[in-house]
């Protein structure tokens, strides 16, 4: 399937279909739209920002240059992910007005570029509707929803990403009792035998040191080791969590300590172990600093008394109306709550910038709980700066947090504005206290981006690092001595403004998850028996999404995947793919929060022991 179009009187730019390879494995549906210039004579330009539509597919797509023997350009792939490169066409195809859709393309290495090297033409509305049917069609992409533009397909929305299957079986937990009454018991209880366990790759960096460092924390907590073939493979997550649920409860562990940073132990390891108990993970970089860490958790807790640890400490930017929502929909009701401690001090209101910030945070009393509302810094782009410093950039300062008084744009290495690594490693900040961040970015970022992967919505700009990591100003925390034991975060965006709470109107899912978590601190229980309300929705919202797809599959073309009592809408499809939309932004939201160190770390002596 072609279509060709002229641009400039100079090129002729042919969107064209091409069968994926079947040379090597192939990750997702391979849909190689092709951009070919011709003639080849701009051979010397490696990429090109193309946008459809004057202001319709702001979104980048890099077309990468291909070269054959002679030096002349081949093909040009789209290379931004091919479900979503198609989403957006059809957005821009939905949202054009009129027959003809402008179409730029404009180089991005040429150091000499400026607006007048775009190459610029038109395309017909059929004729883009035509190539894209005809991908629809020979890549089998199955049904997509109607009333949503970009539209979402359902198959790809399950089936074909590498790890979709695990997404799928988590779903299904829904209907099984994957942690009993009887675990969650146990759970209460941290001085009972069999309660935690550290799992670790074969592959961790320093492996047996590492397990030397932590031998203090293991035989404080009586706890046992698990060591995985692969950090990587699905089928070795499958056949762990299978070996987990098998255990009797007397021998099963609720608090699991994952070891390595997410290039050895995935991302969508922590997903699915998060979903059979309340999972930790440590990182660092040298054996020393685990040593370290088990020693701090040892001393803290060995200090532990049942008295009510002090108030919360609430910091909350005030950078922009995200910031103000975070502020007036969580803080404000969390401070207010009467079976919460008093606050001990509330930040906001405009006041959070970073000198104010850094008073707060020696001020916060020890054994206390930290929350800190703000936007976590991420890379839009690399343009104009070294790709390799923006990565560097990117590892050191990705997820530290925008306080009131941080400009854009930032230069590389500026930490103005910024809550970063270097503010909190090495003085006294929440001294074996619980540290919660609400922002994106602040527990990590993988190396891809977990939004798209679920919806093929337009997005903007962003930078994907060559390989995942935690954030270093989490990391910090947990290595300062005298700092917190435990720090809860988001891996990616976070989407708090699309928060669905099916139960409760009027009250965001945020506030009840950190109400909970609070309360459960307050009353001596860990970290990771906190965090079991969104253990439970995760699974809920996955669930309630496959559900979902299911119906508006059936709606849409009679087909039942089996089931009953679907029916139909009174509303039409378009309620059911709205709410469909909803139920995945939450799915997404609630599986990225993550916890950084000891899921058994507490703030007060548990009141179930002895």
């Amino acid at each position: 399937m072609e279509v060709t179009t002229e641009m400039d009187r100079r090129y002729r730019v042919r969107i064209r279909y091409d069968e994926p390879p079947h040379d090597g494995p192939v990750v997702g549906i391979a849909i190689p739209l092709v951009l070919e210039l011709d003639p080849p004579d701009a051979g010397n330009i490696n990429a090109f920002e193309v946008r459809i539509g004057r202001s319709v597919a702001q979104t980048r797509l890099i077309a990468r240059r291909f070269f054959d023997s002679d030096g002349q350009t081949d093909l040009g792939f789209i290379a931004s992910g091919h479900l979503r490169a198609i989403a957006q066409l059809w957005h821009a195809l939905h949202l054009a007005h009129g027959d003809e859709i402008p179409v730029s393309f404009l180089a991005l290495d040429d150091e000499r570029r400026t607006d007048e090297s775009a190459i610029e033409g038109f395309i017909t509305s059929a004729d883009l509707e035509a190539v894209l049917q005809e991908v629809e069609r020979k890549c089998d992409l199955g049904v997509r929803t109607e009333s949503l533009n970009p539209p979402i397909y359902l198959e790809a929305f399950w089936g074909p990403r590498q790890f979709g299957k695990l997404d799928a079986m988590i779903a299904r937990l829904a209907h099984f009792n994957i942690v009993p009454d009887a675990l969650l018991d146990k759970a209460r209880r941290v001085d009972v035998p069999h309660n935690w366990a550290v799992i670790y790759p074969q592959d961790l960096p320093d492996r047996d040191q590492v397990l030397l460092a932590l031998e203090p924390l293991i035989k404080h907590r009586g706890g046992c080791t698990f060591e995985l073939s692969h950090g990587h493979n699905p089928a070795v997550i499958d056949n762990f969590v299978a070996e987990l649920s098998r255990m009797p409860i007397e021998e099963r562990p609720y608090y699991l300590l994952a070891l390595g940073d997410f290039d050895v132990l995935s991302m969508e390891f922590q997903y699915f172990l998060q979903s059979f108990g309340a999972a930790g993970r440590l990182a660092f970089s040298n054996p020393d600093a685990y040593r370290k860490y088990a020693e701090k958790i040892i001393r803290y807790e060995a200090d532990l008394d049942d008295r009510e640890p002090p108030g919360p400490t609430y910091i909350a930017t005030d950078y922009d109306d995200v910031n103000a929502r975070n502020y007036t929909e969580l803080v404000l009701p969390l401070a207010a709550v009467p079976d919460l401690p008093k606050p001990q001090e509330v930040l906001a209101r405009g006041r959070a910038y970073k000198e104010r910030v850094l008073e707060v945070l020696r001020r916060v009393p020890p054994r206390s709980p930290l929350l800190i509302f703000a936007h976590g810094f991420e890379h839009l782009t690399t343009r104009g700066q070294p790709v390799d410093a923006v990565f560097e950039d990117m590892r050191q300062f990705q997820g530290a947090l925008m306080l009131d008084d941080f400009l854009g744009p930032r230069p590389l290495g500026s930490t103005t504005g910024l809550l970063c690594a270097t503010d909190v490693v090495d003085r006294p900040v929440s001294p074996g206290g619980i540290v919660i961040l609400h922002a994106c970015y602040s527990a990590g970022t993988i190396d891809r981006d977990t939004m798209p992967e679920w919806i093929h919505l337009q997005m903007p700009e962003r930078v994907s690092p060559p390989a995942p990591f935690i954030s270093q100003l989490a990391q910090a925390f947990l290595a300062n001595p005298q700092g917190p034991i435990a720090v809860y975060g988001h891996v990616n965006r976070s989407h708090q403004s699309n928060y669905y709470n099916p139960d409760v109107e009027n009250k965001s899912y945020p506030y009840l998850h950190y109400y909970e978590m609070l309360k459960a601190l307050v009353h001596g229980l860990p970290i990771g028996f906190g965090r079991e309300s969104c253990r439970r929705m995760t699974i809920h919202y996955m669930d309630q999404a496959m559900t979902l797809s299911y119906q508006i599959e059936w709606l849409l073309t009679g087909r039942s995947r089996g089931g009953s009592g679907i029916g139909w809408p009174r509303k039409g499809v378009g309620a059911y793919e709205r709410s469909f939309l909803q139920y995945s932004f939450g799915t997404c939201n609630f599986r990225n929060y993550l916890i950084l160190g000891d899921p058994m770390a507490r703030i007060r002596k548990t009141l179930l022991e002895g």
